[in-house]
């Protein structure tokens, strides 16, 4: 009975890692949108963003979907745009 509720509750985790990432995805739309024709300092803001989707596409990649080689990919892109970040603020 226990493993029951321990096997929905990973999968209600998995599945709220894919609505996060959707969340990210959305919110990256926007700030990308006021960024373009508004105001060019939310740049920084777009870069974080990117970051924690490409950390979270990652690790979605490895628990759900078990592709580790294109886990590292992402995980090398989350560290250019977090790179590409700090020098906006600098």
């Amino acid at each position: 009975m226990n493993n029951v509720k321990i096997i929905e509750i990973k999968k209600d985790f998995k599945v709220l890692g894919l609505y996060l990432q959707l969340f990210l995805i959305v919110l990256l739309v926007i700030f990308g949108i006021i960024t373009i024709f508004f105001n060019r300092e939310f740049l920084t803001v777009v870069y974080f963003i990117l970051t924690a989707i490409m950390l979270l596409m990652a690790w979605n990649n490895r628990q759900i979907y078990k592709h580790k080689h294109m886990s590292l990919i992402y995980l090398l892109f989350a560290l250019l745009t977090l790179i590409s970040g700090i020098m906006e603020l600098l």
